[in-house]
């Protein structure tokens, strides 16, 4: 057998996507497009048409798939990555325009069936399925995978295959290589069973619905969205890491919680019953906190932009202030995003902390220099933190303790003598405040 004859037209291909001429955006945008109008081919190739249903239905069938697919490609990216040892960049360019493949299924069942095939849906408990024949046979006799993603992910096995061939990896590397990555496929196909494992291990109840399977998709993306960040920029990344102030993070996850906690003893609850009472407040709460991790991220890097050259805080010279800017906005939209899946409410609240942000680090206003304001704003921030987990728990603003007001005129007397801002509060202040608001949370739980 020639492997470089098998080789020649598929690594032109290959070499043609990882073009780095073409703009990275376009990538993204195809990906996008391919996304869409697989849902669209979806619903109108089975049985139950998701335009039969209701709005909210279709908001968040769209939602659901979406972040799955992200996740997915997101996962083989990293795996291609280190298989093949080709740069992240490089994989994403092949790897996102190749989704075009996955209209294949749905064009195949709409031919096929003309629009009376499988209802599409995952591997998930209580269906009659064995696994491990699914696995092997890729798809056969399973519930909910029809003929046409049988082939669709039969196609995507050779391509990886080739793929891994045309990086001169040796035929049975390329193999093993290529069925790592339908066992990617499958494991993502078969999530349900690992969502409901998991949450029924932690004491959950696990009933699968579509909001479920969108929030833990959303929750493996906010651990999984480093590694693609770092791989593409290490330089840019650990730059922004030297510069993380960690102190700052834990203090605003410990201002959410001590308001949850403050909520909870209100209720007479203990930490069994804040965590376990009500599945869908947990959730919601885990939310609000990565949001509010990415609020404090935005923090950081808009305190970068607006210091580059003042200071010994400076820009990295590897992380240029266009570079900052994206990720800025990159974070804002995270943290907005996570915030909304969280709830409407908590939206509302981490939209008016990342406006403090901006204000207090940014021009015109730049108040973190200014006397008497710059602690009103510190103040607010920390105010709407314990508010925000207050809440979550009381679903409702009432009863708040007014009291926390006190920390105003406090806060102000703390900046007389000039602005202050949060890198002498992390040296001086910060970790008694994070000591106090610890305190205070185990003992209103206890």
């Amino acid at each position: 057998m020639d492997v470089r004859r098998i080789k020649k037209i598929p690594a032109k291909v290959f070499k043609y996507f990882e073009n780095e001429n073409i703009p990275f955006w376009t990538y993204i945008a195809t990906f996008f497009s391919v996304i869409v109008i697989k849902q669209i081919l979806e619903s109108m190739s089975q049985k139950d048409k998701v335009f039969d249903s209701a709005s909210f239905v279709v908001e968040e069938n769209t939602f659901h798939f979406t972040l799955a697919y992200i996740a997915v490609v997101m996962a083989l990216s990293i795996f291609i990555h280190f298989a093949a040892s080709v740069s992240i960049s490089k994989v994403c360019r092949v790897l996102l325009p190749g989704t075009i493949i996955l209209l294949s299924a749905p064009l195949i069942d709409l031919v096929s069936t003309l629009g009376a095939g499988v209802n599409i849906s995952y591997l998930q408990p209580g269906a009659n399925v064995n696994l491990w024949r699914t696995y092997v046979t890729i798809g056969n006799g399973a519930d909910g995978l029809s003929l046409g993603m049988r082939i669709e992910v039969t196609l995507l096995i050779f391509c990886f295959f080739y793929y891994f061939l045309t990086k001169n990896l040796p035929i049975y590397k390329s193999l093993v290589y290529a069925w790592l990555c339908y066992s990617v496929i499958f494991i993502w196909g078969m999530s349900p069973f690992i969502v409901t494992y998991i949450l029924a291990s932690l004491g959950f109840s696990g009933v699968l619905t579509e909001a479920l399977m969108t929030k833990s998709f959303l929750f493996l993306l906010f651990f999984l969205v480093y590694w693609p960040a770092y791989l593409a920029s290490p330089e840019v990344f650990l730059s922004i890491i030297r510069n993380l102030k960690i102190s700052n993070i834990i203090f605003s996850v410990l201002a959410v919680l001590f308001g949850a906690a403050v909520a909870s003893a209100s209720k007479n609850y203990d930490i069994h019953d804040f965590i376990y009472r009500d599945q869908e407040v947990t959730i919601s709460f885990i939310f609000a906190l990565m949001a509010v991790i990415y609020v404090m991220l935005f923090a950081m890097l808009i305190d970068l932009i607006a210091e580059a050259g003042k200071d010994k805080y400076s820009l990295n010279a590897d992380a240029d202030s266009s570079t900052l800017k994206n990720l800025a906005l990159i974070i804002l939209s995270l943290a907005l995003f996570y915030a909304l899946f969280a709830n409407a409410k908590a939206f509302l609240i981490i939209a008016s902390m990342m406006s403090i942000i901006f204000i207090y680090y940014s021009k015109p206003f730049q108040i973190k220099r200014v006397p008497f304001l710059s602690g009103i704003a510190l103040c607010s921030f920390a105010l709407l933190a314990v508010f925000l987990g207050y809440v979550l728990i009381m679903k409702t603003s009432a009863n708040f303790p007014l009291q926390l007001l006190w920390l105003y005129p406090v806060s102000m007397l703390a900046t007389m003598k000039g602005g202050i801002s949060w890198r002498k509060i992390r040296g001086i202040v910060m970790p008694f405040c994070n000591a106090v608001l610890l305190a205070g949370i185990i003992y209103l739980f206890w």
